[in-house]
């Protein structure tokens, strides 16, 4: 109980079990003095208050911590897509190369961001998601670098400096690379600043003293009846803990691959279907049989 996590769930719900039937069995007034069970359940009305408390705390803490990543993530999908639209457009088409280098250098940001907070659980494969998407050069840049998503958002920054628009395009190309650079940090705060460890301790202590403290609060009025019964307010309170627990670290539960690659087709949409739509709204400023709208003929008649 005391370094409670998903990985012992099942050891330390059975540990209730086991302690709920020791105390039944071995602690029976019969066996033992009357005065083993508490006549009196004051003691648990008081801290059962305090209990539900911390367990709500912890609860809250947890997912304000989950919420906060998911809107990071959120706005770094925006992002990404906003930044390659504002290549797409801005970036004359003669610069066709410069185009797809700020989408692939965003795929790979958002790729390198989602190892960086997930750790080996997904390092082994950011070689292989980004294979289709740089060069072997680029790739050997990417994965030498000390720290790789700051790598991406410098090769960004470059890549605006230099692209042939005027100073307002390039502020804004580059206004979305600051956004990637305060979203880092965003990310990096929640996942290297986890809730105290002395708080972790004292609720989940404090919850296995309650439990314990269970069965001889009912058995003068259970019976054996207390054994199900403590069984299951320990399934219900440990429940609550594991799912403070379980969204602590948020960047384990979220479905980063997913936005990934969500982000990713987004992104080579956009690069991809960009000459139609500049053809599309060129077609329509000139007029052409095209792309110009019909008027019905009621409309024409009283114009």
């Amino acid at each position: 109980i005391w370094r409670f996590t998903a990985s012992n769930t099942p050891r330390t719900f059975f540990a209730a079990i086991q302690g709920a039937c020791a105390y039944t069995r071995f602690f029976l007034p019969s066996c033992l003095p009357r005065s083993i069970c508490m006549p009196n359940q004051t003691p648990l009305n008081l801290t059962g208050f305090a209990v539900s408390l911390l367990l709500v705390f912890r609860t809250n803490q947890s997912y304000d911590r989950w919420w906060e990543a998911r809107k990071v993530w959120g706005t770094i999908l925006n992002r990404v897509r906003d930044i390659t639209t504002q290549a797409a457009v801005f970036i004359p088409e003669d610069e066709p190369r410069l185009r797809e280098g700020i989408r692939n250098w965003a795929i790979a940001f958002t790729r390198t961001l989602e190892a960086h907070l997930q750790g080996k659980l997904v390092e082994r494969d950011l070689k292989s998601n980004l294979e289709n998407t740089l060069s072997p050069y680029e790739l050997d840049m990417v994965m030498n670098s000390q720290h790789k998503v700051v790598k991406c958002c410098s090769v960004l920054a470059e890549l605006a400096l230099q692209a042939p628009i005027n100073s307002i395009e390039r502020q804004m190309l580059q206004h979305n690379v600051q956004v990637f650079y305060d979203t880092l940090g965003m990310c990096e705060r929640i996942m290297r600043t986890p809730l105290p460890l002395t708080y972790t301790r004292h609720s989940s202590r404090f919850l296995f003293v309650y439990i314990n403290a269970l069965p001889f609060a009912m058995y003068s009025a259970f019976g054996w009846g207390c054994i199900p019964i403590t069984i299951m307010i320990s399934a219900l309170l440990l429940g609550i803990d594991e799912i403070g627990v379980q969204i602590e670290e948020p960047f384990g539960v979220l479905p980063l691959d997913a936005i990934c690659t969500r982000a990713e087709i987004d992104m080579r949409s956009i690069i991809k279907e960009q000459p139609d739509l500049a053809e599309y709204v060129r077609g329509l400023r000139s007029g052409s049989a095209a792309t110009a709208r019909t008027v019905p003929a009621e409309v024409a008649e009283v114009r």
